[in-house]
């Protein structure tokens, strides 16, 4: 494994994360929450589908993931036997706030195929040269999905994050991970829910 293959790992690992920013402390670790003008600016922002360019980016991306090598690359894939999930790499002049719409978006097409948000949390690190500002959102399948055995685990556990540096946007990361174990069913395709969240 390579230089680079290495570094994505340590992103898609939330266990070694903390070694790609090393002498890092909390400065903020606090619940997420949306105020009343952010969602009206979300509303406005999904109305004039102002996320047609960057999901177009992202899909055209994800179309080539397998044609491009890593160093071109702005989409990293992540493929295990319990999780698959994706990191995009935004360019450098983004606003602050188009991540913030983006996963969003993201959660609210996930919550559409039958899932319900678990958690919201941001956490504000202060890094040797930088201050790295996280916002994750977890979405689990609603209950009603988890009433008897073997439970339907849909698309796993969905895991969101987008990554800023200094407010300038880095990535943004999404996860599945299943569970293997005969309590449940098999997921559905990973490909099936990338569809549906690269829809412009």
């Amino acid at each position: 494994m390579g230089f680079l293959d290495k570094l994505i790992q340590s992103v898609f690992t939330e266990k070694s994360t903390n070694i790609t920013y090393e002498g890092t402390s909390d400065l903020i670790k606090k619940p997420l929450k949306r105020s009343d003008q952010f969602r009206k600016k979300y509303q406005i922002w999904v109305e004039n589908q102002h996320y047609n360019f960057i999901i177009r980016s992202i899909s055209e991306e994800w179309g080539t993931r397998n044609e491009i090598s890593s160093i071109e690359a702005k989409l990293f894939y992540y493929n295990t036997e319990k999780s698959n999930g994706f990191l995009y790499y935004f360019d450098k002049g983004e606003s602050k706030e188009m991540p913030q719409f983006l996963i969003q978006l993201f959660a609210d097409r996930v919550k559409k195929l039958g899932y319900s948000m678990n958690h919201q949390e941001e956490q504000i690190v202060e890094a040797d040269s930088f201050l790295k500002t996280k916002e994750v959102v977890y979405l689990k399948p609603k209950l009603k999905y988890r009433m008897e055995t073997p439970y339907e685990q849909l698309f796993g556990n969905i895991h969101i994050e987008c990554v800023w540096h200094d407010q300038e946007p880095y990535y943004i990361k999404l996860m599945a991970n299943y569970f293997s174990d005969r309590a449940y069913n098999l997921p559905s395709s990973f490909d099936k829910l990338v569809a549906h969240l690269f829809v412009f």
